[in-house]
């Protein structure tokens, strides 16, 4: 036989398994490794407090058994298709199992030391060479896409193209390993001239470890370790077992038939469906199977289903299903809530309040979105570097809201939140010709309000993402790249500086007449590389925070030094955060963990006091409250979702009278975002329902920094009000909507 060395050598024990070895070994394998991330994937929810309180039994038994039973079954069908094609596995898995077969004294004993160690550096290489491989992959797949299933699938699919480069990788550095000095014909007795070898190889694996953490962190491994681990115990244990003999197929058959019952059983006696719905969101088989059960048990075929948490009370009817249309005070639960919808009264001074004498009159309006802008990562609210100087100092005149939230967590729906006051769920939208939404002219934007009255709006986008947006900027005279900077070019450079100084000339033209400035600053969404901070993650980004403090600050001194600039208003936020590796997510879309949602709010409005305001609001509140200072409202306005933060700025948190605000964050599904989400604010609790699983976490933010901590169990009458605060407000999106 010809080719490596090592391969040559393979002893007649190791000669490929028969078929009872290679189904024995495959059924065991797979099951171990089910067994085993079923077992990881139950312990982090029950860590996490997101496993039922009762039933726990049974919810472990369907998470680890579901798992063991369907990966048993996959490693059978790889190990099958081995036998069937007459691929040399045997070969390989001879490379894998050496330390193992050595360990069980399966090796003539005079080469036992050589091959455990030589077979150890191989499997060490060759994982680290997988793990590197899936890493790159996975960095690059979290750029190219944002929806997370996606970009862990193709990973999954492209790993088991690195998979035989690293395979390869590994015996070349064996065989070379088995001739090194000290290592060539060891035996037992003679194993000493091993260990400075075997330092070696530890010291390579601790400074691998510390080189490869930065890429891994909050890396999703799973979709490329599962399908390697399978076929990968297969293999291994197909060896083992044909040494083994005393282990009979019958024995694993017999114990995935057991895993296969059990998980039955398991899933027959769980409390309620959000269990079945944690297991669908977490196991990387059971999901997909879970999911197929799903469909084809959905009888009026609305899209859910009345089990394994599918939410659907009424299978008997299509128009009755979670997040459908509820029609007012009809008797009929539509929406799967609980109770019938009835349309909430609004209470009269929602939108306007009453201004102080001396106070105003305001002309101008200066809106800043800093695009991606997490606010823990802000000097200004608590990041140890002193990023936002500027931001600072505005503070010091300026009211400042620590408990703000976007109603969005993607760009185009929080945007245009913000511009027309309306959660992203009752804005008006439309199918685009890119990813993105048109948002349509039924909808009013702040500008639109203003122009009919003599203001001139513009708006000032150097980022040519937003050109795919159309009716993003409507009323406003739009300041694209091209009228930015028309020799804009390269889109991984900053971008403030020209957008800072196309709107000091566009306001410096505004002579006498009132106007609307919304300056959108994109840098902390792009990747920066040498900083003043270091080159980690966290720095990079610190330092996009301050790059935009910095022209901030030449912005706003410029309008502060018109002769109107005690006459203009001033507002700061963001239209949502970024994970940056906090709960394994460096983006954004996807999730409404803190660092995605509880963004910065600044309102700077002369003659109101400076404070910090703990009062929860949010991004919808802004277009009221400067309609309210420019004493432009008078009652409730059907075209505003937000309310008037003037009392606040008035008094504080004293206005608020013991009500700690709430604020609705709505994940809203798209094509790059297919998760269905929502999220309520009250005070310190933050309700977390998915709606495409039907979990619910409450959580108590101002403790639980880590969000990991679910107090569903223990404040079951807090969550049933906050869960009904919420089914009014998606009852009234959709009763909106549909008229």
């Amino acid at each position: 036989m010809s080719g490596s060395p090592l391969l040559n050598e393979v002893p007649p024990a190791a000669e490929a398994p028969t078929l009872h070895a290679a189904v024995a070994g495959a059924l065991l394998g797979g099951a171990l490794a089910g067994f085993t991330a079923g077992a990881v994937e139950a312990g982090d929810l029950f860590a996490r407090r997101l496993a039922p309180a009762e039933g726990r039994v049974a919810f472990t038994l369907l998470t680890v058994l579901a798992e063991g039973g369907l990966a048993a079954l996959c490693a059978t069908l790889f190990a099958l298709a081995v036998r069937v094609t007459g691929w040399r596995g045997h070969a390989v898995g001879h490379v894998l199992t050496a330390p193992v077969r050595g360990a069980l004294g399966l090796d003539a004993p005079d080469r036992h030391a050589a091959r455990a160690f030589a077979g150890a550096g191989g499997v060490l290489t060759g994982v680290a060479a997988f793990v590197a491989g899936v890493g790159a992959l996975s960095a690059w797949s979290q750029k190219a896409f944002n929806a997370r299933e996606l970009a862990g699938a193709l990973v999954g699919v492209l790993a088991l193209g690195v998979l035989p480069v690293a395979l390869a990788l590994g015996a070349v550095v064996r065989e070379a390993l088995v001739h090194l000095p000290g290592v060539r014909g060891g035996s037992r007795r003679a194993g000493w001239g091993l260990w400075p070898w075997v330092a070696l190889l530890a010291a390579g694996a601790v400074e691998l470890l510390r080189v490869a953490q930065p890429v891994l962190k909050g890396t999703d491994l799973r979709p490329a370790l599962y399908p390697v681990g399978l076929a990968a115990g297969a293999v291994l244990l197909s060896h083992v077992v044909q040494r083994v003999r005393h282990v009979p197929a019958r024995v694993a058959a017999g114990a995935l038939a057991l895993s296969v019952l059990c998980a039955g059983a398991g899933l027959q006696q769980l409390p309620g469906s959000a269990p079945g719905g944690v297991v669908l969101e977490r196991g990387m088989l059971s999901g997909p199977a879970v999911r197929w059960l799903r469909a084809h048990t959905d009888g009026d075929k609305d899209g859910f289903s009345s089990i394994l948490g599918g939410g659907d009370c009424d299978d008997s009817r299509k128009d009755v299903f979670p997040g459908a249309v509820d029609r007012p005070d009809n008797g009929v639960d539509e929406d799967c809530s609980g109770a019938d919808f009835h349309v909430p009264p609004r209470r009269p001074d929602v939108h306007h309040a009453a201004l102080p004498d001396g106070v105003g009159p305001y002309k101008n309006i200066l809106l800043v979105i800093v695009d991606t802008l997490r606010l823990d990562r802000m000097h200004l609210y608590g990041n140890p570097r002193p990023n936002t100087p500027y931001l600072d100092a505005l503070a010091q005149r300026s009211a400042v809201f620590d408990a703000n939230y976007c109603n969005g967590v993607r760009s185009h729906r929080s945007i245009p939140s913000i511009l027309t006051g309306r959660y992203p769920s009752r804005l008006r939208m439309a199918p685009s010709r890119t990813e993105l939404l048109t948002l349509l002219p039924q909808n009013v934007s702040l500008a639109e309000r203003l122009t009919p009255r003599g203001y001139a709006a513009a708006s000032f986008i150097l980022e040519k993402y937003f050109e795919g947006q159309e009716g993003l900027t409507q009323g406003f005279d739009f300041f694209n790249p091209r009228r930015v900077d028309p020799a804009y070019n390269d889109w991984s450079r900053p971008q403030g500086e020209a957008v800072v100084n196309k709107a000091m000339e566009w306001i410096n033209q505004q002579a006498d007449r009132p106007w609307l400035a919304w300056v959108h600053l994109y840098d902390p969404h792009l990747y920066w590389h040498d900083t003043p901070f270091g080159g980690d993650p966290l720095a990079r980004y610190d330092a996009a925070v301050a790059y935009v403090d910095r022209h901030l600050g030449r912005l706003v001194d410029h309008v502060q030094g018109l002769p109107d600039g005690g006459r203009t208003l001033m507002v700061f936020t963001s239209d949502h955060g970024q994970g940056l590796g906090t709960h394994g997510e460096w983006g954004h879309g996807q999730n409404l963990w803190q660092e995605d949602i509880h963004v910065p709010l600044l309102i700077h409005a002369p003659g109101f006091p400076a404070q910090r305001v703990s009062t929860v609001v949010e991004n919808v509140d802004i277009v009221p409250t400067l309609l309210n200072l420019l004493g432009l409202t008078s009652g409730v306005d059907p075209m505003l979702d937000g309310k008037t933060l003037v009392p606040l700025l008035l008094r504080g948190d004293a206005a608020a009278a013991g009500d700690p605000g709430t604020a609705i964050v709505e994940g809203l599904t798209d094509p790059k975002q297919p998760h269905n989400r929502r999220a309520v604010v009250r005070g310190n609790m933050k309700l977390l329902l998915d709606l495409d699983v039907n979990t619910t976490q409450l959580i108590d933010v101002a403790r639980d920094q880590a969000e990991r901590n679910n107090l569903a169990g223990a404040q079951p009458e807090l969550v049933t009000q906050l869960r009904n605060l919420l089914s009014v407000h998606n009852a009234v999106s959709a009763w909106e909507l549909s008229r």
